[in-house]
C-alpha cells in the first residue's frame, strides 16, 4: 500500500506540472486543432491506438474495455518531445519544437473483474505561426498569425471482464482548455498604427464513449469502440492592442463522434500483431468549418520477450515497429484538398525489477500535407517515454 501511495503522489505532482502542448502543426488552425489521443510509448511504437490489444499491462487508451484485463494497481506516466520542419509553396520554411507533454493515468482493480481508471490527457493541440501579406483599401500590411493552446480531458473509465472471452468498458471525459490566436497587422505605411487582436476561446463539456473486446481464439481478439458526438460550451473574448475587451460571446461547438475497429493477436515466432481502423465524423460538424470525415489506419508488431525472469536481460526486452496513415479533418490549399499524415514508429521496453514496471521508449518520423495540394507540408519527429508501474494489491475475484 505504501508504494501505491507514492505512485499516486507522483502522478498528482506530474499532472500539476503537466504541459500545455503535445506538439504542433501548421494544420492546427481549425476550431479545435489537431486531435491526439495522448498515447503512451508502447502504442506509439506500434503505430497507433491498439484498441484490441488485450494485455494485463496495457491501459488501453482508446478502448476502455481493455481496462478489464488489468490485474494490478497501476500508474502510467508519459513525456513526449516533438520537432517539426514546415515549408510552404512560397518557399518559406521554419523549425519548431515542443517538449511540454505529460499524461497521467491510474488504474485500480476493484474486484469481480472490474477496473476503474482516472487520467489526464491531451485531446487536441494548437501551435502554429504563419505570415503573409494582404491589403485593406489599397493599404498593404504584413500579417502574422500565431496560435497556441488546445483542449484537455480528465477521463474517468471503467472496464469489466465477463467470463473468459468478453470485456466491456465505459468512459466519461471532461473536456476543457483554451485556444488563443493572435493576429498582428504591420502596415507598410509608417504613418498608420499597427494592430494586434487576440482571440481567446475557452471550452468546457463532456464526451462519453464505450468499447468491447471479444477474444475469438487463444491469444486473438477483435474489438470495437464508439465515442459519441459531444456539444461543448465555448466562450470567446477578443482584445485589441489597447488591451480592452471589445467583444465577448458564448456559443456551442461539437466534438466529432468516432468508431474504431481492431484485431490483435500472437502470430508466428512470438510476434504480437495488431491492426486498427478509426472513422471520425467531422463533416458538417461546425458551421463555417471546411472539414471532412476522416479515416485512421494503424498497424504494428511487437517481438515478445522471454517470460522467464532467469533469462538474460536483453532477451526480456520487447522490440516494436509500427505504421500509421490518417486523414486530418482540415481541407486547405487553393483547391481545398484534405491533409493526410503518414508515419513510421519503432521502440522498445525496458522491464524493471521483479516485473513491477516497464520503461517504454518510442521514436516516430512522419509527414503531414503536400505542397502541391495543401500549400504546405511538414516533416515531424516525435520521441515518447512512458513509465508503467504495477503493484499486486489483491487478486481479482470473478475471473
Amino acid at each position: 500500500m505504501k508504494k501505491t501511495t507514492i505512485w499516486i503522489a507522483t502522478g498528482i505532482v506530474w499532472s500539476l506540472i503537466w504541459g500545455t502542448s503535445w506538439g504542433g502543426s501548421i494544420f492546427s488552425m481549425g476550431e479545435m486543432g489537431v486531435l491526439d489521443e495522448g498515447l503512451g510509448a508502447k502504442a506509439r511504437a506500434m503505430g497507433g491506438p491498439a484498441v484490441a490489444l488485450v494485455s494485463s499491462d496495457h491501459f488501453g487508451r482508446g478502448n476502455p474495455a481493455l481496462l478489464g484485463d488489468l490485474t494490478k494497481v497501476g500508474i502510467h506516466l508519459t513525456f513526449a518531445g516533438e520537432q517539426w520542419h514546415v515549408e510552404d509553396n512560397a518557399g518559406e520554411q521554419g523549425d519548431f519544437a515542443s517538449e511540454r507533454v505529460r499524461t497521467f493515468q491510474f488504474g485500480v482493480p476493484v474486484g469481480y473483474g472490474t477496473t476503474l481508471s482516472l487520467g489526464l490527457f491531451p485531446y487536441s493541440e494548437v501551435q502554429f505561426d504563419v505570415a503573409d501579406s494582404d491589403s485593406i483599401n489599397a493599404l498593404v500590411y504584413d500579417r502574422h498569425i500565431q496560435g497556441s493552446g488546445g483542449l484537455r480531458s480528465i477521463s474517468l473509465e471503467a472496464g469489466k471482464r465477463f467470463g473468459d472471452r468478453l470485456l466491456w468498458g465505459l468512459s466519461a471525459h471532461r473536456i476543457f482548455g483554451t485556444i488563443q490566436v493572435t493576429y498582428l497587422r504591420d502596415f507598410r505605411d509608417a504613418s498608420l498604427e499597427d494592430t494586434r487582436d487576440v482571440w481567446g476561446r475557452s471550452h468546457a463539456g463532456w464526451q462519453f464513449g464505450t468499447g468491447v473486446v471479444y477474444e475469438i481464439a487463444k491469444h486473438w481478439s477483435i474489438a470495437g469502440a464508439y465515442t459519441a458526438k459531444a456539444p461543448i460550451d465555448r466562450t470567446t473574448t477578443m482584445e485589441t492592442n489597447f488591451g480592452a475587451t471589445s467583444e465577448q460571446r458564448t456559443d456551442e461547438i461539437e466534438l466529432p463522434a468516432s468508431l474504431a475497429f481492431g484485431i490483435a493477436g500472437t502470430g508466428i515466432q512470438k510476434l504480437l500483431m495488431h491492426a486498427d481502423l478509426r472513422i471520425a465524423f467531422f463533416e458538417h460538424l461546425n458551421e463555417h468549418e471546411n472539414t471532412r470525415n476522416t479515416l485512421d489506419l494503424s498497424m504494428g508488431t511487437e517481438l515478445l520477450p522471454a517470460g522467464d525472469l532467469t533469462a538474460p536481460y536483453y532477451r526480456r526486452i520487447p522490440l516494436r515497429l509500427g505504421f500509421r496513415w490518417r486523414q486530418l479533418p482540415n481541407q486547405t490549399g487553393p483547391d481545398e484538398k484534405g491533409v493526410d499524415e503518414v508515419l513510421m514508429g519503432c521502440g522498445f521496453g525496458l522491464p524493471l525489477a521483479e516485473q513491477r514496471g516497464m520503461l517504454d521508449v518510442s521514436f516516430e518520423v512522419g509527414k503531414r500535407g503536400m505542397l502541391s495540394e495543401n500549400g504546405a507540408e511538414e516533416i515531424f519527429y516525435r520521441q515518447t517515454v512512458s513509465f508503467s508501474g504495477w503493484e499486486k494489491w489483491f487478486e481479482r475475484k470473478g475471473k
